[in-house]
Parts: C-alpha cells; sequence; structure tokens
C-alpha cells in the first residue's frame, strides 16, 4: 500500500470502516472475504491519508466496485483517492456534506424547471429530497440498486463525473412520472428510495439508463 503500515489510524473510524466493510456488497457471492479485508485495508489507507474526511458511510461502495475489477490494493487506493480529488467527491463526505447539498439542491431546480407538475406532487406530498436521492450520490448508485445497472452508471460516471448521477436520477424520475404522480404521501418516499430504479430496471432492462442518458 502507499500508506506504511506503521501509520496508525484513528480506531473508531476504523471500527467503522469493518462494520460497513462486513455489509458491502453482501449480496455478490465472489464479494469474498477476502476482498472485505482489502477493503477494509483501502479505506484504512484513505483515512491516514485524508485525516480530514477520515471515512464516511457510502465510500466503501465506491472502493468496493474498484476491488472487484482491480486485483491490487495499491492501484485502487490510488483510483479511489484520484476519484475523490479530480471528481471534487472528499466534499460529498466531509463535514457538512457541502457537496451533497449542491448536487441535491440542483436536482431539485431541474426537476421545478423541466416537469413543474412533479416537483409540485413532490411538494404536496413533503417528500425531502436529501433523504430520497443523498445515498445515490454517496454510493454512486451502487447501494439498493441493480447490480448491473449500478455498474454502468459508474463506468460513466468515471468518463464525465457528477452530470451523469444528476441526469441519471432526472431521467428515471421523469421515466416513471406517472407511477410517481399516483403515490401518496406515506408511500412514495419509500418508492422514491427503493423501488423506482428497480420497476425502471424491469421495464427497460439492464441498459436503460444508457439510453435515458444519452437520448
Amino acid at each position: 500500500m502507499c500508506i506504511r503500515d506503521s501509520e496508525k489510524a484513528d480506531p473508531r473510524v476504523c471500527n467503522d470502516i469493518e462494520q460497513d466493510s462486513k455489509r458491502t456488497f453482501s449480496f455478490i457471492p465472489k464479494f469474498l472475504e477476502s476482498q472485505k479485508i482489502r477493503l477494509y485495508n483501502v479505506l484504512k489507507a484513505y483515512s491516514i491519508y485524508d485525516p480530514e474526511i477520515g471515512y464516511c458511510q457510502g465510500m466503501s461502495y465506491v472502493a468496493a466496485i474498484l476491488l472487484l475489477y482491480i486485483p491490487d490494493e495499491a492501484v485502487v487506493f490510488c483510483a479511489f483517492a484520484d476519484i475523490m480529488d479530480k471528481f471534487d467527491w472528499r466534499k460529498l463526505y466531509m463535514k457538512g456534506m457541502p457537496k451533497l447539498v449542491e448536487l441535491v439542491n440542483f436536482l431539485s431546480q431541474a426537476i421545478k424547471e423541466r416537469a413543474p407538475d412533479l416537483y409540485a406532487h413532490l411538494e404536496n406530498c413533503d417528500i425531502n429530497l436529501f433523504g430520497a436521492f443523498s445515498h445515490l450520490f454517496l454510493t454512486v448508485f451502487m447501494y439498493s440498486t441493480p447490480f448491473d445497472f449500478a455498474v454502468r452508471v459508474f463506468d460513466l460516471f468515471l468518463l464525465s463525473g457528477e452530470n451523469v448521477i444528476l441526469e441519471c436520477t432526472l431521467a428515471t424520475l421523469f421515466t416513471m412520472k406517472s407511477t410517481i404522480m399516483a403515490c401518496k404521501q406515506l408511500d412514495l418516499h419509500e418508492y422514491l428510495r427503493k423501488n423506482m430504479i428497480k420497476d425502471c430496471y424491469i421495464i427497460y432492462g439492464p441498459n436503460y439508463i444508457c439510453l435515458l442518458y444519452t437520448s
């Protein structure tokens, strides 16, 4: 690794990383125990490299998808650090989450401008967009979405950055607009957070997000 073993991370941070490493991609058989250990090593090394960030939930998914395709821990660490730096992604996880606030605010404004009736429905149902969609940004679509779909989004993200996540989210919202408009307040938050993308995936298949994003 790029960080020497003698350097010590914050024990509380290490505990958080250990717990999340065990939970990350638990549904993927090939993400074996050995890979969870490597994931722990990469995230611990990053917490030492960037102590201002340390560790935040969501980071484990970004590092884990890299580990699935890159066998070398040191290369994964460098790739992960590069994403955090070049895409300004570290601000997503720092105290106050300024990048996340910026992205959710952009999402809200885009919905208001492009689909005012949808925006009004979300407002009338008291939907908090931060709560409904923050996990998509924090995990780059890796959490609670079909894996084939998530990998395609991540590939696009590496090519084009944050606009991919914003446009994919908007495209999915607009595609599932009729279903969303029919949902009532008690069901809508759950649908947006857990089922909207899965429903779109069922209808259009694993390539749907590429088609939507490029349309």
